[in-house]
């Protein structure tokens, strides 16, 4: 059995310290719409109910976060 290398660990670092940016940049429309002065709820274990076979083989998403949508001004 092969063993797990943790090749994504610095990728997602680098999601959950940049995500505004990353999304501002990547996706300007969708940034207006989140209210970033709330913190992301982490839903990994909706996501491994939905998908329980990603808890072993390959995974493509493999951590999922909701958002607070912004109000109109």
């Amino acid at each position: 059995m092969e063993e797990a290398t943790p090749y994504d660990a610095g990728w997602k670092l680098i999601f959950k310290v940049f995500l505004p940016d990353l999304v501002r940049l990547l996706f300007p429309a969708v940034w207006t719409m989140v209210d970033w002065r709330v913190p992301p709820q982490e839903r990994d274990a909706e996501l491994l109910r939905i998908v329980p076979e990603s808890q072993t083989g390959r995974r493509y998403v493999d951590h999922l976060l909701s958002r607070h949508a912004a109000t109109p001004n």
